[in-house]
């Protein structure tokens, strides 16, 4: 009994949970900035986007009375459709009489449903009261009925996650793809650890579909709210950019078609439409009775009406009739009564739609970049499983800017998508223990800078894996040297007058940093280290702040990355004395190295390279280094590194190995005595 007792409360603690999360969904509606608060009336042709307010008492009337509502011909409204005695087919009555045409969709129970279901079912009649409406899948469930051919139960089309691959989830957690939630939940988990399913939640904020466990099978895509169509039109345009539509599945334009040829179904996009303008059925499907077959007219246009749509030899053929695929992308003339009219085909229009706008469009309206919408397109095909390249900083950065130059030239070698996915923290090290934790299957690599790899394990009080056993190095990326610049107005125009002037001015030269830590701030510990200099470490929040310090004289000098310093040094904001790197920079000729200045064993600069998680199989290694080499080599991606000041820098998975443990070596010297928390 006891036992019995504590499952009930359990239970009822599960229930009062699940019902607390629909309640507070709901409550969340009461102030959504989306809520849609005035009655909305089409006032232009079906599927236009014209609508115009109306008042609460404008929409009671023409609901209850009907009438000429949208220029369309008369819509019977309440009160006729209440009609409780005519049936509404004598031949098959247990359709009940016409009132049962009215049918309630009511989305969610916020406490008004039993008021609701009185009123329309016993006051009003209608046995059509339904608990489902678009928050929780109302639509979703009619269509898969209609597939179906069970519009009564309306059985579920659910996601085979025993087989899936990928699968795009549009505003619902995976576990809340179709009853029983609790089965579909475990039928998720058990795909994500023990089979090959990957997926993308996409959703205006961060729901219990992400989860950590799995990390690297499944993540959330933020999106703006309302904006699915602008998503979906790009990914859409991609597809036929791309020609990665489906000509097999899509040329079959009947259902006996299509299961001969070995598709579950058949699909419409052959079907022709008339874009005549002005004819009578302009932007409507063409149909067998316009070609002047004999159609009954109570099925004029209705089922028995067939489609059209042209053979291979571009011969009009009716849809059901049709032997072989058809063609797809149509915009040509017919015969039709006597007249030439333009038709186009379903895909066409589809096609011209999509191209309509630009993918930098699509990507401003929904708020997901144009990379990450690219790589959508590319997930559901075979063997493209999404690359994921994790940046340990914030976007917006330099390392952040890198890799999104970096991720679309990978994403074309590897024929994979490549998603760039920033977890700042901790100086890039957050980011590297994710992908050190991760599964070694290609699909998390780490964007990394070298002063995560180098500097960040002498200087963390707590760093969160060991960069030289916890992740495995896959292919150089960039290097990138620092400027040493000072202000304009300072004493000192060349390296030897700088330690001159910091000799006989111990501790009373300042430089500044983007921060504790930073490979700026390091570079002048070593400064001071190679020359005898007592230098003031002045940290900031950013190397740009701590430009404009220099510029005015705040502090004396800073060590900055050369595609960040060269625009003021054009501008004569600041002067340049050296480069830290072994060679002289393209960018700034006629600027002395630090060994040519006089500071021997001075060759500082920074770098970006791939890394995977810890045995990380050879074969993908030399997969993703292969890729990554063919990737820099490209001139579009080559010329835009090097306008950012950067230097292209491959090689093999050891030449990257070996300098991040040279200068692992070289920053344990330099950092004693400097730790962050």
């Amino acid at each position: 009994m006891v036992v019995l007792e504590e499952a009930a409360q359990a239970q009822q603690v599960v229930d009062a949970l699940r019902q607390g999360v629909r309640l507070a969904a709901v409550a969340q509606q009461i102030d959504s900035p989306y809520r849609v608060l005035t009655p909305l009336k089409r006032v232009g042709p079906r599927n236009s986007g014209q609508w115009a307010p109306i008042t609460f008492e404008q929409l009671v009337k023409e609901v209850v009375n009907g009438g000429n509502l949208f220029g369309e011909g008369n819509v019977e409204g309440l009160a006729a459709l209440r009609d409780l005695k005519t049936p509404i087919d004598p031949q098959q009555p247990g359709l009940g009489p016409r009132v049962n045409q009215v049918a309630v969709l009511s989305s969610v129970n916020d406490g008004r449903e039993n008021f609701a279901r009185r009123f329309f079912q016993q006051a009003y009649g209608t046995l059509n009261f339904i608990g489902h409406g678009s928050y929780c899948g109302g639509s979703y469930r009619s269509g898969s009925g209609a597939l179906f051919g069970d519009m009564k139960s309306m059985p579920h089309c659910k996601p085979d996650f025993a087989n899936a691959e990928f699968v795009l989830f549009v505003g619902t957690a995976p576990g809340q793809a179709g009853n029983p939630f609790k089965r579909q939940g475990t039928l998720v988990a058990k795909a994500r650890t023990q089979g090959k399913l990957s997926y993308v939640v996409v959703d205006p904020v961060l729901t219990h579909a992400d989860n950590l466990a799995s990390g690297d099978r499944g993540r959330w895509l933020p999106i703006q709210p309302g904006t699915d169509g602008a998503m979906a039109m790009a990914i859409i345009r991609w597809l036929f950019e791309n020609d990665r539509i489906d000509h097999h599945f899509l040329g079959f334009p009947n259902a006996e078609l299509a299961r001969q040829n070995g598709e579950p179904s058949f699909s419409n996009a052959t079907h022709l439409v008339v874009v005549e303008p002005k004819h009578p059925r302009e932007r409507r499907f063409l149909r067998a009775s316009d070609l002047g077959f004999e159609i009954a007219e109570e099925q004029r246009y209705k089922d028995g009406d067939a489609f059209v749509c042209l053979d291979a030899a571009g011969q009009p053929v009716l849809h059901q009739q049709a032997k072989g695929a058809c063609q797809l992308l149509v915009n040509g003339k017919l015969q039709v009564g006597g007249q030439e009219i333009r038709v186009k085909s379903a895909l066409k229009l589809l096609q011209e739609e999509a191209l309509r706008l630009e993918q930098a469009a699509y990507a401003e309206a929904c708020g997901i970049p144009a990379e990450t919408l690219a790589a959508l397109a590319q997930a559901p095909g075979p063997n493209t499983q999404t690359v994921r390249l994790v940046v340990g900083y914030a976007a917006g950065g330099p390392v952040d800017a890198a890799a999104r130059l970096f991720a679309p030239a990978l994403s074309r070698e590897l024929g994979q998508p490549v998603i760039v996915e920033n977890r700042p923290g901790a100086g890039g090290a957050m980011g590297g223990d994710a992908v050190a934790k991760s599964q070694p299957n290609g699909l998390l690599l780490f964007f990394a800078a070298s002063p995560t790899m180098t500097i960040s394990p002498h200087i963390l009080k707590a760093m969160p894996f060991d960069t030289a056993k916890d992740v495995t190095p896959v292919a150089p990326i960039l290097s990138y040297a620092n400027v040493l610049v000072v202000n304009k107005d300072q004493p000192f125009k060349t390296v030897p007058e700088l330690v001159a002037h910091a000799r006989a001015n111990p501790g009373k030269v300042a430089y500044g940093s983007a921060g504790m830590g930073a490979s700026n701030h390091l570079s002048g510990e070593l400064f001071a280290v190679r020359t005898g200099t007592q230098l003031t470490h002045v940290p900031y929040k950013g190397n740009a702040p701590a430009m404009t310090d220099v510029i005015g004289g705040q502090i004396n000098m800073m060590f900055d990355i050369i595609g960040s310093a060269r625009n003021y040094i054009a501008a004569g904001r600041v002067r340049p004395v050296a480069v830290t790197s072994r060679e002289r920079n393209a960018s700034l000729p006629d600027v002395p190295t630090m060994r040519e200045a006089g500071i021997a064993d001075y060759d500082v600069g920074g770098w970006y390279g791939l890394y995977g998680p810890a045995k990380l199989p050879a074969d993908i290694v030399t997969r993703l280094n292969e890729a990554t080499r063919k990737a820099l080599a490209g001139d579009e991606l080559k010329n835009k590194l090097i306008e950012q000041g950067y230097d292209l820098w491959t090689g093999s998975p050891q030449v990257l190995a070996e300098r991040a443990a040279r200068e692992l070596a070289l920053w344990a010297t330099v950092t004693k005595g400097i730790q962050v928390q």
